[in-house]
C-alpha cells in the first residue's frame, strides 16, 4: 500500500472529520478552518521529518569533533571511523523508526478524516513494518527509546488504522472511534515525547554539545600554549575565526533542542484536543462501553473493530449547536496553538 502525497497534515484530516461528524462539513466557517489547517501541512511535515533524522546527523557532527586528546595513542582516522560506523549501525535506522514513530498520530487522525469522507486510506509501509519500528525503538541501545506502553498503544493504533485500510471500511463510526482512542492516543503521545526529551534532547544532542565544546576548548587551550610563537594579528584572526565556528556548531545543537522541546509541546495539544473532543462527544450522548472499546481496538479473530461500534441510525445522537460551535472551538484553538509552536521551530 503506498502513502497518498504527504501534503494533508492531520491537523486537516482532524477538522473534515469533525465537520462531517457534526453535519456542519459544507459551513463556511468549517472550510475555513480547512484550510488554515491545509496551509501548515508541508512545512509541519518537513520539520518533524528532519528533527527525527537529526538522530542520524546529529552522530555524524559529533563524530566530526571528536576530541582525539581523550584517546591517545589512537590514529585519528580510526576513531572517527569507528564513531561513523556506529552511526550508521545506530543512529540511522533509529532515525529511520522515529519519521515512522511521529508518523503514527498523523496517519490514525488522517484514516479518521478519510474513513469519515467515505473514501478509501492507504499508507506507505506494512502494518508489520510499524510494528517492528515501535517495537525497535522500545529496545535500542541509544538513549532515545520508546516506553513500553508507548510501543503497545502505537501498535494498537496503528493496527487499528491498517485494519480499516486492508478491508476498505467506510462510514465509520467516527464518534466512537475517538472516544475509545482518547487513552491509547494520550500514552502514545507522552511516551514518544519523553523518547524525545531523555532520548535526544538530554542524551544524544547533549553529547553532541559536550563534544563540541571539548574539541574548541582544547583548539583554544593549544592557541594559548602557543601564543609565544605566533604574531598579535595571528592569534587574534585565528580566535576570531575558532570563535565563529564554535558559535554556529553550538547554534545547531541549541535550535534543534529548542525545535524538538517545541515537537513535543504539539504532541500534547494533540493529545488534549483530542480527549477535549471526545468528552464533547461523550457530553452530547454517544456512550461506549471499555468492552466496546477493547474489541474495537483489538478486536477477535475474524471479527471487524467497526462492528463492536455499530449503532442503529435511529439511536444515533444529534449534536445541538452548541455542542458543534464546542468542537470548532476546541479545533479553531488547537490551530492556533500549533501555528505559533510551528512558526517557532528553526531547523
Amino acid at each position: 500500500m503506498k502513502r497518498q502525497p504527504a501534503n494533508q497534515f492531520f491537523l486537516i484530516a482532524a477538522v473534515s472529520c469533525i465537520s462531517l461528524l457534526t453535519g456542519c462539513g459544507d459551513s463556511a466557517q468549517g472550510v475555513k478552518l480547512a484550510k488554515e489547517f491545509g496551509q501548515t501541512a508541508d512545512e509541519f511535515k518537513e520539520k518533524t521529518d528532519k528533527l527525527a533524522n537529526d538522530i542520524y546527523a546529529s552522530c555524524i557532527r559529533r563524530a566530526r569533533y571528536i576530541d582525539l586528546v581523550a584517546v591517545p595513542g589512537r590514529d585519528a582516522d580510526e576513531v572517527r571511523f569507528e564513531a561513523l560506523k556506529n552511526c550508521e549501525l545506530l543512529n540511522k535506522p533509529t532515525a529511520t523508526r522515529a519519521v515512522m514513530a511521529n508518523t503514527v498520530v498523523f496517519d490514525y487522525i488522517k484514516a479518521v478524516g478519510h474513513l469519515a469522507g467515505d473514501k478509501n486510506v492507504s499508507f506507505q509501509s506494512e502494518l508489520e513494518e510499524v510494528r517492528t519500528s515501535l517495537i525497535n525503538l522500545g529496545q535500542t541501545q541509544l538513549p532515545f527509546v520508546l516506553p513500553e506502553q508507548a510501543v503497545n498503544q502505537g501498535i494498537t493504533i496503528a493496527n487499528a488504522v491498517f485494519e480499516w485500510a486492508a478491508k476498505s471500511y467506510r462510514n465509520i463510526e467516527l464518534s466512537k472511534a475517538v472516544i475509545c482512542t482518547k487513552e491509547p492516543l494520550k500514552a502514545y503521545t507522552t511516551g514518544l515525547g519523553q523518547a524525545y526529551d531523555s532520548g535526544y534532547i538530554n542524551g544524544i544532542l547533549a553529547n553532541e554539545e559536550d563534544t563540541v565544546r571539548r574539541y574548541f576548548n582544547g583548539i583554544a587551550t593549544s592557541q594559548t600554549a602557543s601564543l609565544k610563537n605566533s604574531t598579535k594579528v595571528m592569534v587574534v584572526r585565528d580566535y576570531e575565526a575558532l570563535n565563529s565556528n564554535s558559535y554556529d556548531s553550538l547554534m545547531t545543537v541549541r535550535n534543534n533542542r529548542a525545535a524538538a522541546a517545541r515537537y513535543i509541546k504539539v504532541l500534547s495539544l494533540t493529545a488534549t484536543a483530542n480527549a477535549d473532543i471526545a468528552d464533547a462527544l461523550s457530553k452530547a450522548g454517544y456512550i461506549v462501553k471499555p468492552e466496546q472499546c477493547s474489541a474495537y481496538l483489538k478486536p477477535p479473530a475474524g471479527q471487524s473493530p467497526v462492528s463492536s461500534l455499530h449503532l442503529q441510525p435511529n439511536h444515533q445522537p444529534i449534536l445541538s449547536f452548541r455542542e458543534k460551535s464546542r468542537i470548532t472551538q476546541i479545533l479553531t484553538k488547537y490551530n492556533s496553538q500549533v501555528r505559533h509552536e510551528l512558526d517557532q521551530i528553526k531547523l
